[in-house]
């Protein structure tokens, strides 16, 4: 059996304080993309421990076109779509591999944790599992669809849920006070 291979995409802007915990998680893949927005911080030195294919492309409030520019230089048979504030665990290494050796479909959608701090992810309503289609076969007729969360454009009966990888998320304060707002308004 031939072993397929795969290719991380990550976009970026300023993201020093997570980016390591990204790449790191995922330093297994045969190449990572990083397409980055001009950051004015350290995420590109940090970013270099991890890969040399990193390119540069202005944000144009779009997220599908910095994803798709991320598509055009992949060179893998499967691409893994990351955020940069999100990690796998070390066990996701075998069972990503295991996937795309033994595949029947195009796409797979992976739960992911909403982490409020190092230990608390929001457990309930749409927070967990937040599901996310990250694990897809490259295909040149794929593209992102949407300018925010956007998505490849893959029929979801070639898709499939794999609830034993998860993603891990530590969102910002910014973040939480959102949802801490929320909570307020629910109720009162």
């Amino acid at each position: 059996m031939i072993k397929k291979t795969i290719s991380v995409i990550v976009i970026t802007y300023n993201e020093e304080n997570n980016i390591d915990e990204c790449l790191k998680s995922v330093k297994w893949a045969d190449e990572i993309i990083l397409v980055d927005s001009y950051s004015t911080d350290n995420t590109i030195i940090k970013a270099k421990k991890y890969t040399d294919k990193i390119f540069h492309k202005k944000f144009e409030d779009d997220f599908s076109k910095q994803k798709n520019y991320a598509l055009s230089k992949v060179n893998s048979d499967w691409i893994l779509i990351l955020d940069a504030d999100e990690k796998l665990k070390k066990d996701a290494k075998k069972k990503i591999r295991n996937i795309i050796n033994n595949n029947n479909m195009s796409g797979y959608w992976f739960p992911r944790r909403n982490y409020i701090n190092n230990k608390t992810y929001l457990k309930h309503g749409l927070f967990y599992p937040d599901w996310q289609l990250r694990l897809i076969q490259n295909n040149k007729n794929i593209e992102f669809i949407g300018a925010v969360h956007e998505l490849p454009n893959i029929p979801s009966e070639k898709t499939s849920k794999i609830s034993n990888i998860e993603l891990n998320t530590i969102h910002s304060n910014h973040f939480i006070d959102y949802i801490l707002l929320l909570n307020s308004k629910a109720i009162y």
